[in-house]
C-alpha cells in the first residue's frame, strides 16, 4: 500500500499566484497614494508652456516611489506566509528617498529645459 502525500494548505499554484496579485495589488495601491500630492494639482494645470516647470515640481514624489515600488517588487520573500508588501514598500521608500532624490531632481531639471526650448523652438534659435 502507498501512502499519499497531501498538500498542505497555500502551496499550490492558486496560492502562489494569488499571493503575486496580492503584492502587485498593495504596491500598485501604495505607488498611487505617495504619488497622488503630486499628481492631483497635475491634473489642475493648464496645457500652457509657462507650466511646464510645474509640472517638473508635481513630478517629483514619482521618482522615489517608483524606487519604493522596484524595491518591494524586487525583496519580495518566495514564502507565501510572509506577505508584506508594504512594509517593504515603506522600508525602500525611506532607504532610496535620498538617492533617488540626487538622481531624479536633476533629470527634472534637465527635461524641464529641454521641454521649454522645445516649446518656444522658434525663440529659442535652435537649429
Amino acid at each position: 500500500m502507498t501512502a499519499q502525500t497531501w498538500r498542505q494548505f497555500g502551496d499550490g499554484p492558486l496560492s502562489r499566484g494569488a499571493a503575486h496579485v496580492y503584492t502587485l495589488l498593495v504596491v500598485g495601491v501604495l505607488l498611487v497614494a505617495t504619488t497622488l500630492p503630486g499628481l492631483v494639482p497635475l491634473v489642475l494645470l493648464g496645457s500652457d508652456v509657462s507650466n511646464l516647470p510645474l509640472v517638473a515640481a508635481c513630478l517629483l514624489p514619482v521618482g522615489p516611489a517608483v524606487s519604493a515600488a522596484l524595491y518591494a517588487l524586487r525583496h519580495q520573500r518566495p514564502d507565501l506566509t510572509d506577505l508584506r508588501p508594504a512594509a517593504l514598500f515603506l522600508r525602500g521608500y525611506r532607504a532610496n528617498l535620498g538617492g533617488t532624490l540626487r538622481i531624479w531632481v536633476p533629470l527634472l531639471a534637465w527635461l524641464t529645459v529641454v521641454a521649454v526650448n522645445l516649446a518656444n523652438l522658434a525663440a529659442a534659435a535652435v537649429p
